[in-house]
């Protein structure tokens, strides 16, 4: 994987995706603690640039977009941030003091556009291109 692409995936895609499969989890199971609820706001809102000053998740992948390879599409990466930007909304609106039942038409919008947070990183490699498939040999 590029280096920046392993980059934005520590930083940003991490943070932001492991709060989210827990809480996917629990709900399968149970209602939201407050605890949960701020994790996955935390997880796009509370991040940390590189001399460790908070930043949001759309600013952290606003500024890392000066230094994407050309290898990385630049509509690919305008979904990306489409998607950082409306999950962030999302999450900003969840009340980060409240337990939420798993039933919560709120809490279940902002998960799942959380969620497809990592589909569109992986829109992001370049590896996605055909590989031909390996030619028989002659005998």
């Amino acid at each position: 994987m590029d280096p920046w692409l392993q980059h934005l995936r520590h930083d940003l895609l991490k943070r932001a995706l492991w709060p989210a499969r827990d809480l996917q989890e629990t709900l399968a199971t149970g209602d939201a603690t407050p605890g949960e609820v701020r994790a996955l706001r935390n997880g796009l809102l509370d991040l940390r640039d590189e001399a460790g000053r908070p930043i949001t998740a759309s600013t952290l992948l606003r500024s890392a977009r000066s230094d994407a390879p050309a290898s990385i599409s630049a509509d690919r990466l305008d979904d990306l941030q489409t998607l950082v930007d409306e999950a962030e909304r999302l999450v900003r609106a969840l009340d980060p003091a409240a337990a939420l039942a798993r039933d919560s038409q709120q809490l279940s919008i902002a998960l799942r556009a959380v969620l497809a947070l990592g589909p569109a990183f992986d829109a992001l490699s370049p590896s996605d291109v055909a590989t031909p498939a390996p030619q028989r040999r002659k005998t």
